[in-house]
Order: C-alpha cells, then structure tokens, then sequence
C-alpha cells in the first residue's frame, strides 16, 4: 500500500454538497443529511452520511481549498474550529464529511475504502430495519388494525423462504407488527 499512495494526484476540495433524502420521516430524530465533497480533479467525489446540515456547514467550511487526501489534518481542524467543545451533532457531522474524504482517497487508490482502514473482516452485513407505527396502530393488540397473527405468519414463512437456508442469523417480529430481519 505505501506505494499506491505515492500515486495520489493534487487535488483541492472545491465544493461541499448536501442533499436531505425523498420521503424523510420527520419524526425520526437521526441526522441522515447526504454530503457530496467535489475536488478539482473530474469526477473524484466522495460521498458521506449523517448530521444536520447547520452543523456540516460550518465544518464544510474549513475544507474548501484544503487537500482532501490529509484526512486526519482536515478532521483536526474541523474539530477544533470553534470555541465550545463539540457535541453529538458536530461530531455526527465530522463523521458525514470524514467518510466522504475517505471515499474520495479510496476512489483516487482504486481501493475500497475498507482496504484503507485495516481490510476487510466478514463477507456479510447485518440489518435492521425497524418501523413506527401511528397511535391508533400501537394501540391495537397486533400491532395493525385487524390483522392477527395469521398474516405474520405468513411473512415468516415468505422471509424464510427466500432468505439463504443455510443462515443461523435470526429473524425478529417486534411487538407492534413492524418487522425486521437479519
């Protein structure tokens, strides 16, 4: 690897972006801004996720004109930038904008980001994907108006029909009839 990062071009980061996703639960308080990080050589752009935007806006400001290959250099800088210590939010948008530098060095080595920070451990990526229910739904003993433990049943079935047959990882059903699996 030492020679591969003799071979990283001069760039400059130009630009910071920062899109809010479609169809954002409002009532979800995670910060899952997307950040976008633009250098001067075409087409090397990183991509980051989490923090509000006040707060990567700030931090993003500290990056235009730096070299986006000092990961730990920008970082510093952004984390000490002002006054007051940093809290959660700043340090959720310190993690946006230090995956998306990341990114870009992985993309300019041609290597993926994992392979920068110690290579890979496992092959696969456990999930979870959980929901909210509105009060009148929480309030009925499935967890859905009118459904009973039939068609969850059925969705077990379905879920373990088309998930790997030779998996251990569990499958959950929370108890108000959101479901996740692993």
């Amino acid at each position: 690897m030492p020679r591969a990062f003799g071979a990283l071009p001069k760039a400059k980061i130009t630009k910071v972006n920062i899109y809010r996703p479609p169809n954002l639960n409002l009532h979800f308080n995670q910060s899952n801004m997307v950040v976008t990080i633009e250098t001067d050589q075409a087409g090397l752009i990183g991509v980051g996720e989490g923090g509000a935007r006040d707060t990567i806006e700030q931090c993003a400001q500290r990056l235009i004109g730096r070299n986006p290959f000092d990961i730990e250099r920008c970082w510093q800088d952004m984390y000490r930038a002002w006054f007051y210590p940093p809290g959660r939010e700043k340090i959720h948008a310190l993690g946006a904008l230090d995956l998306a530098l990341w990114d870009i060095k992985g993309k300019a080595l041609g290597v993926p980001v994992y392979d920068l920070i110690g290579g890979m451990n496992r092959t696969f990526l456990e999930t979870y994907l959980g929901g909210g229910g509105t009060g009148t739904q929480l309030q009925e003993p499935n967890g859905r108006p009118g459904l009973g433990v039939t068609p969850n049943m059925e969705r077990l079935t379905l879920v373990t029909a088309i998930t790997d047959p030779g998996t251990t990882r569990p499958i959950y059903f929370r108890a108000d009839g959101s479901q996740s699996s692993w």
